[in-house]
């Protein structure tokens, strides 16, 4: 992953980053006009939340498609670790995570939004499928798209 990082300052940006990493705009409906939302992550810190990327972690297709490879070919986390992450909690028995009823999971997902920026990455561990949705239109209803697209995907894929 090379241009994928947590966005505290300017000085934050990896050096070796392609020169177009930080230069996405989001965008929202305003008025019937698009207006550019970009800003900085939040800059305070909510302490029932243990994460620091709430809106500032920026990646791009590319380093999450490394990024989703790692994971899939035990690069990233040992299978026991993985194995762990995917086995849920007392407090937490399933959140973001896919299963049947109370059968096995078969796959986990995130998505998040931050000043017109739509993020989605279902990770489908049963079809050895990812689909990962980045958009900077504030209003674009990502759920309906990412319904219709995993549509065609089951489609096409048993064909």
């Amino acid at each position: 992953m090379k241009s994928t990082f947590v966005y505290s300052s300017p000085a934050s940006i990896p050096e070796n980053a392609a020169p177009t990493c930080n230069n996405a705009v989001g965008y929202e409906s305003e008025n019937k006009r698009w207006v550019p939302r970009w800003g900085f992550p939040p800059g305070h810190r909510q302490e029932e939340h243990l994460e620091v990327g709430d809106g500032a972690v920026w990646s791009n297709l590319e380093d999450m498609a490394n990024s989703d490879t790692a994971l899939r070919t035990n690069e990233l986390l040992k299978p026991a670790t993985m194995k762990l992450a995917l086995t849920g909690s007392r407090r937490n028995s399933g959140y973001e995570l896919y299963r049947d009823g109370s059968g096995p999971i078969h796959g986990f997902c995130h998505d998040g939004y931050w000043r017109g920026f739509n993020t989605m990455y279902y990770n489908y561990l049963t079809d050895n499928n990812t689909v990962v949705l980045l958009s900077n239109r504030g209003n674009l209803d990502l759920d309906k798209f990412w319904e219709r697209l995993v549509g065609l995907i089951g489609k096409h894929a048993q064909e």
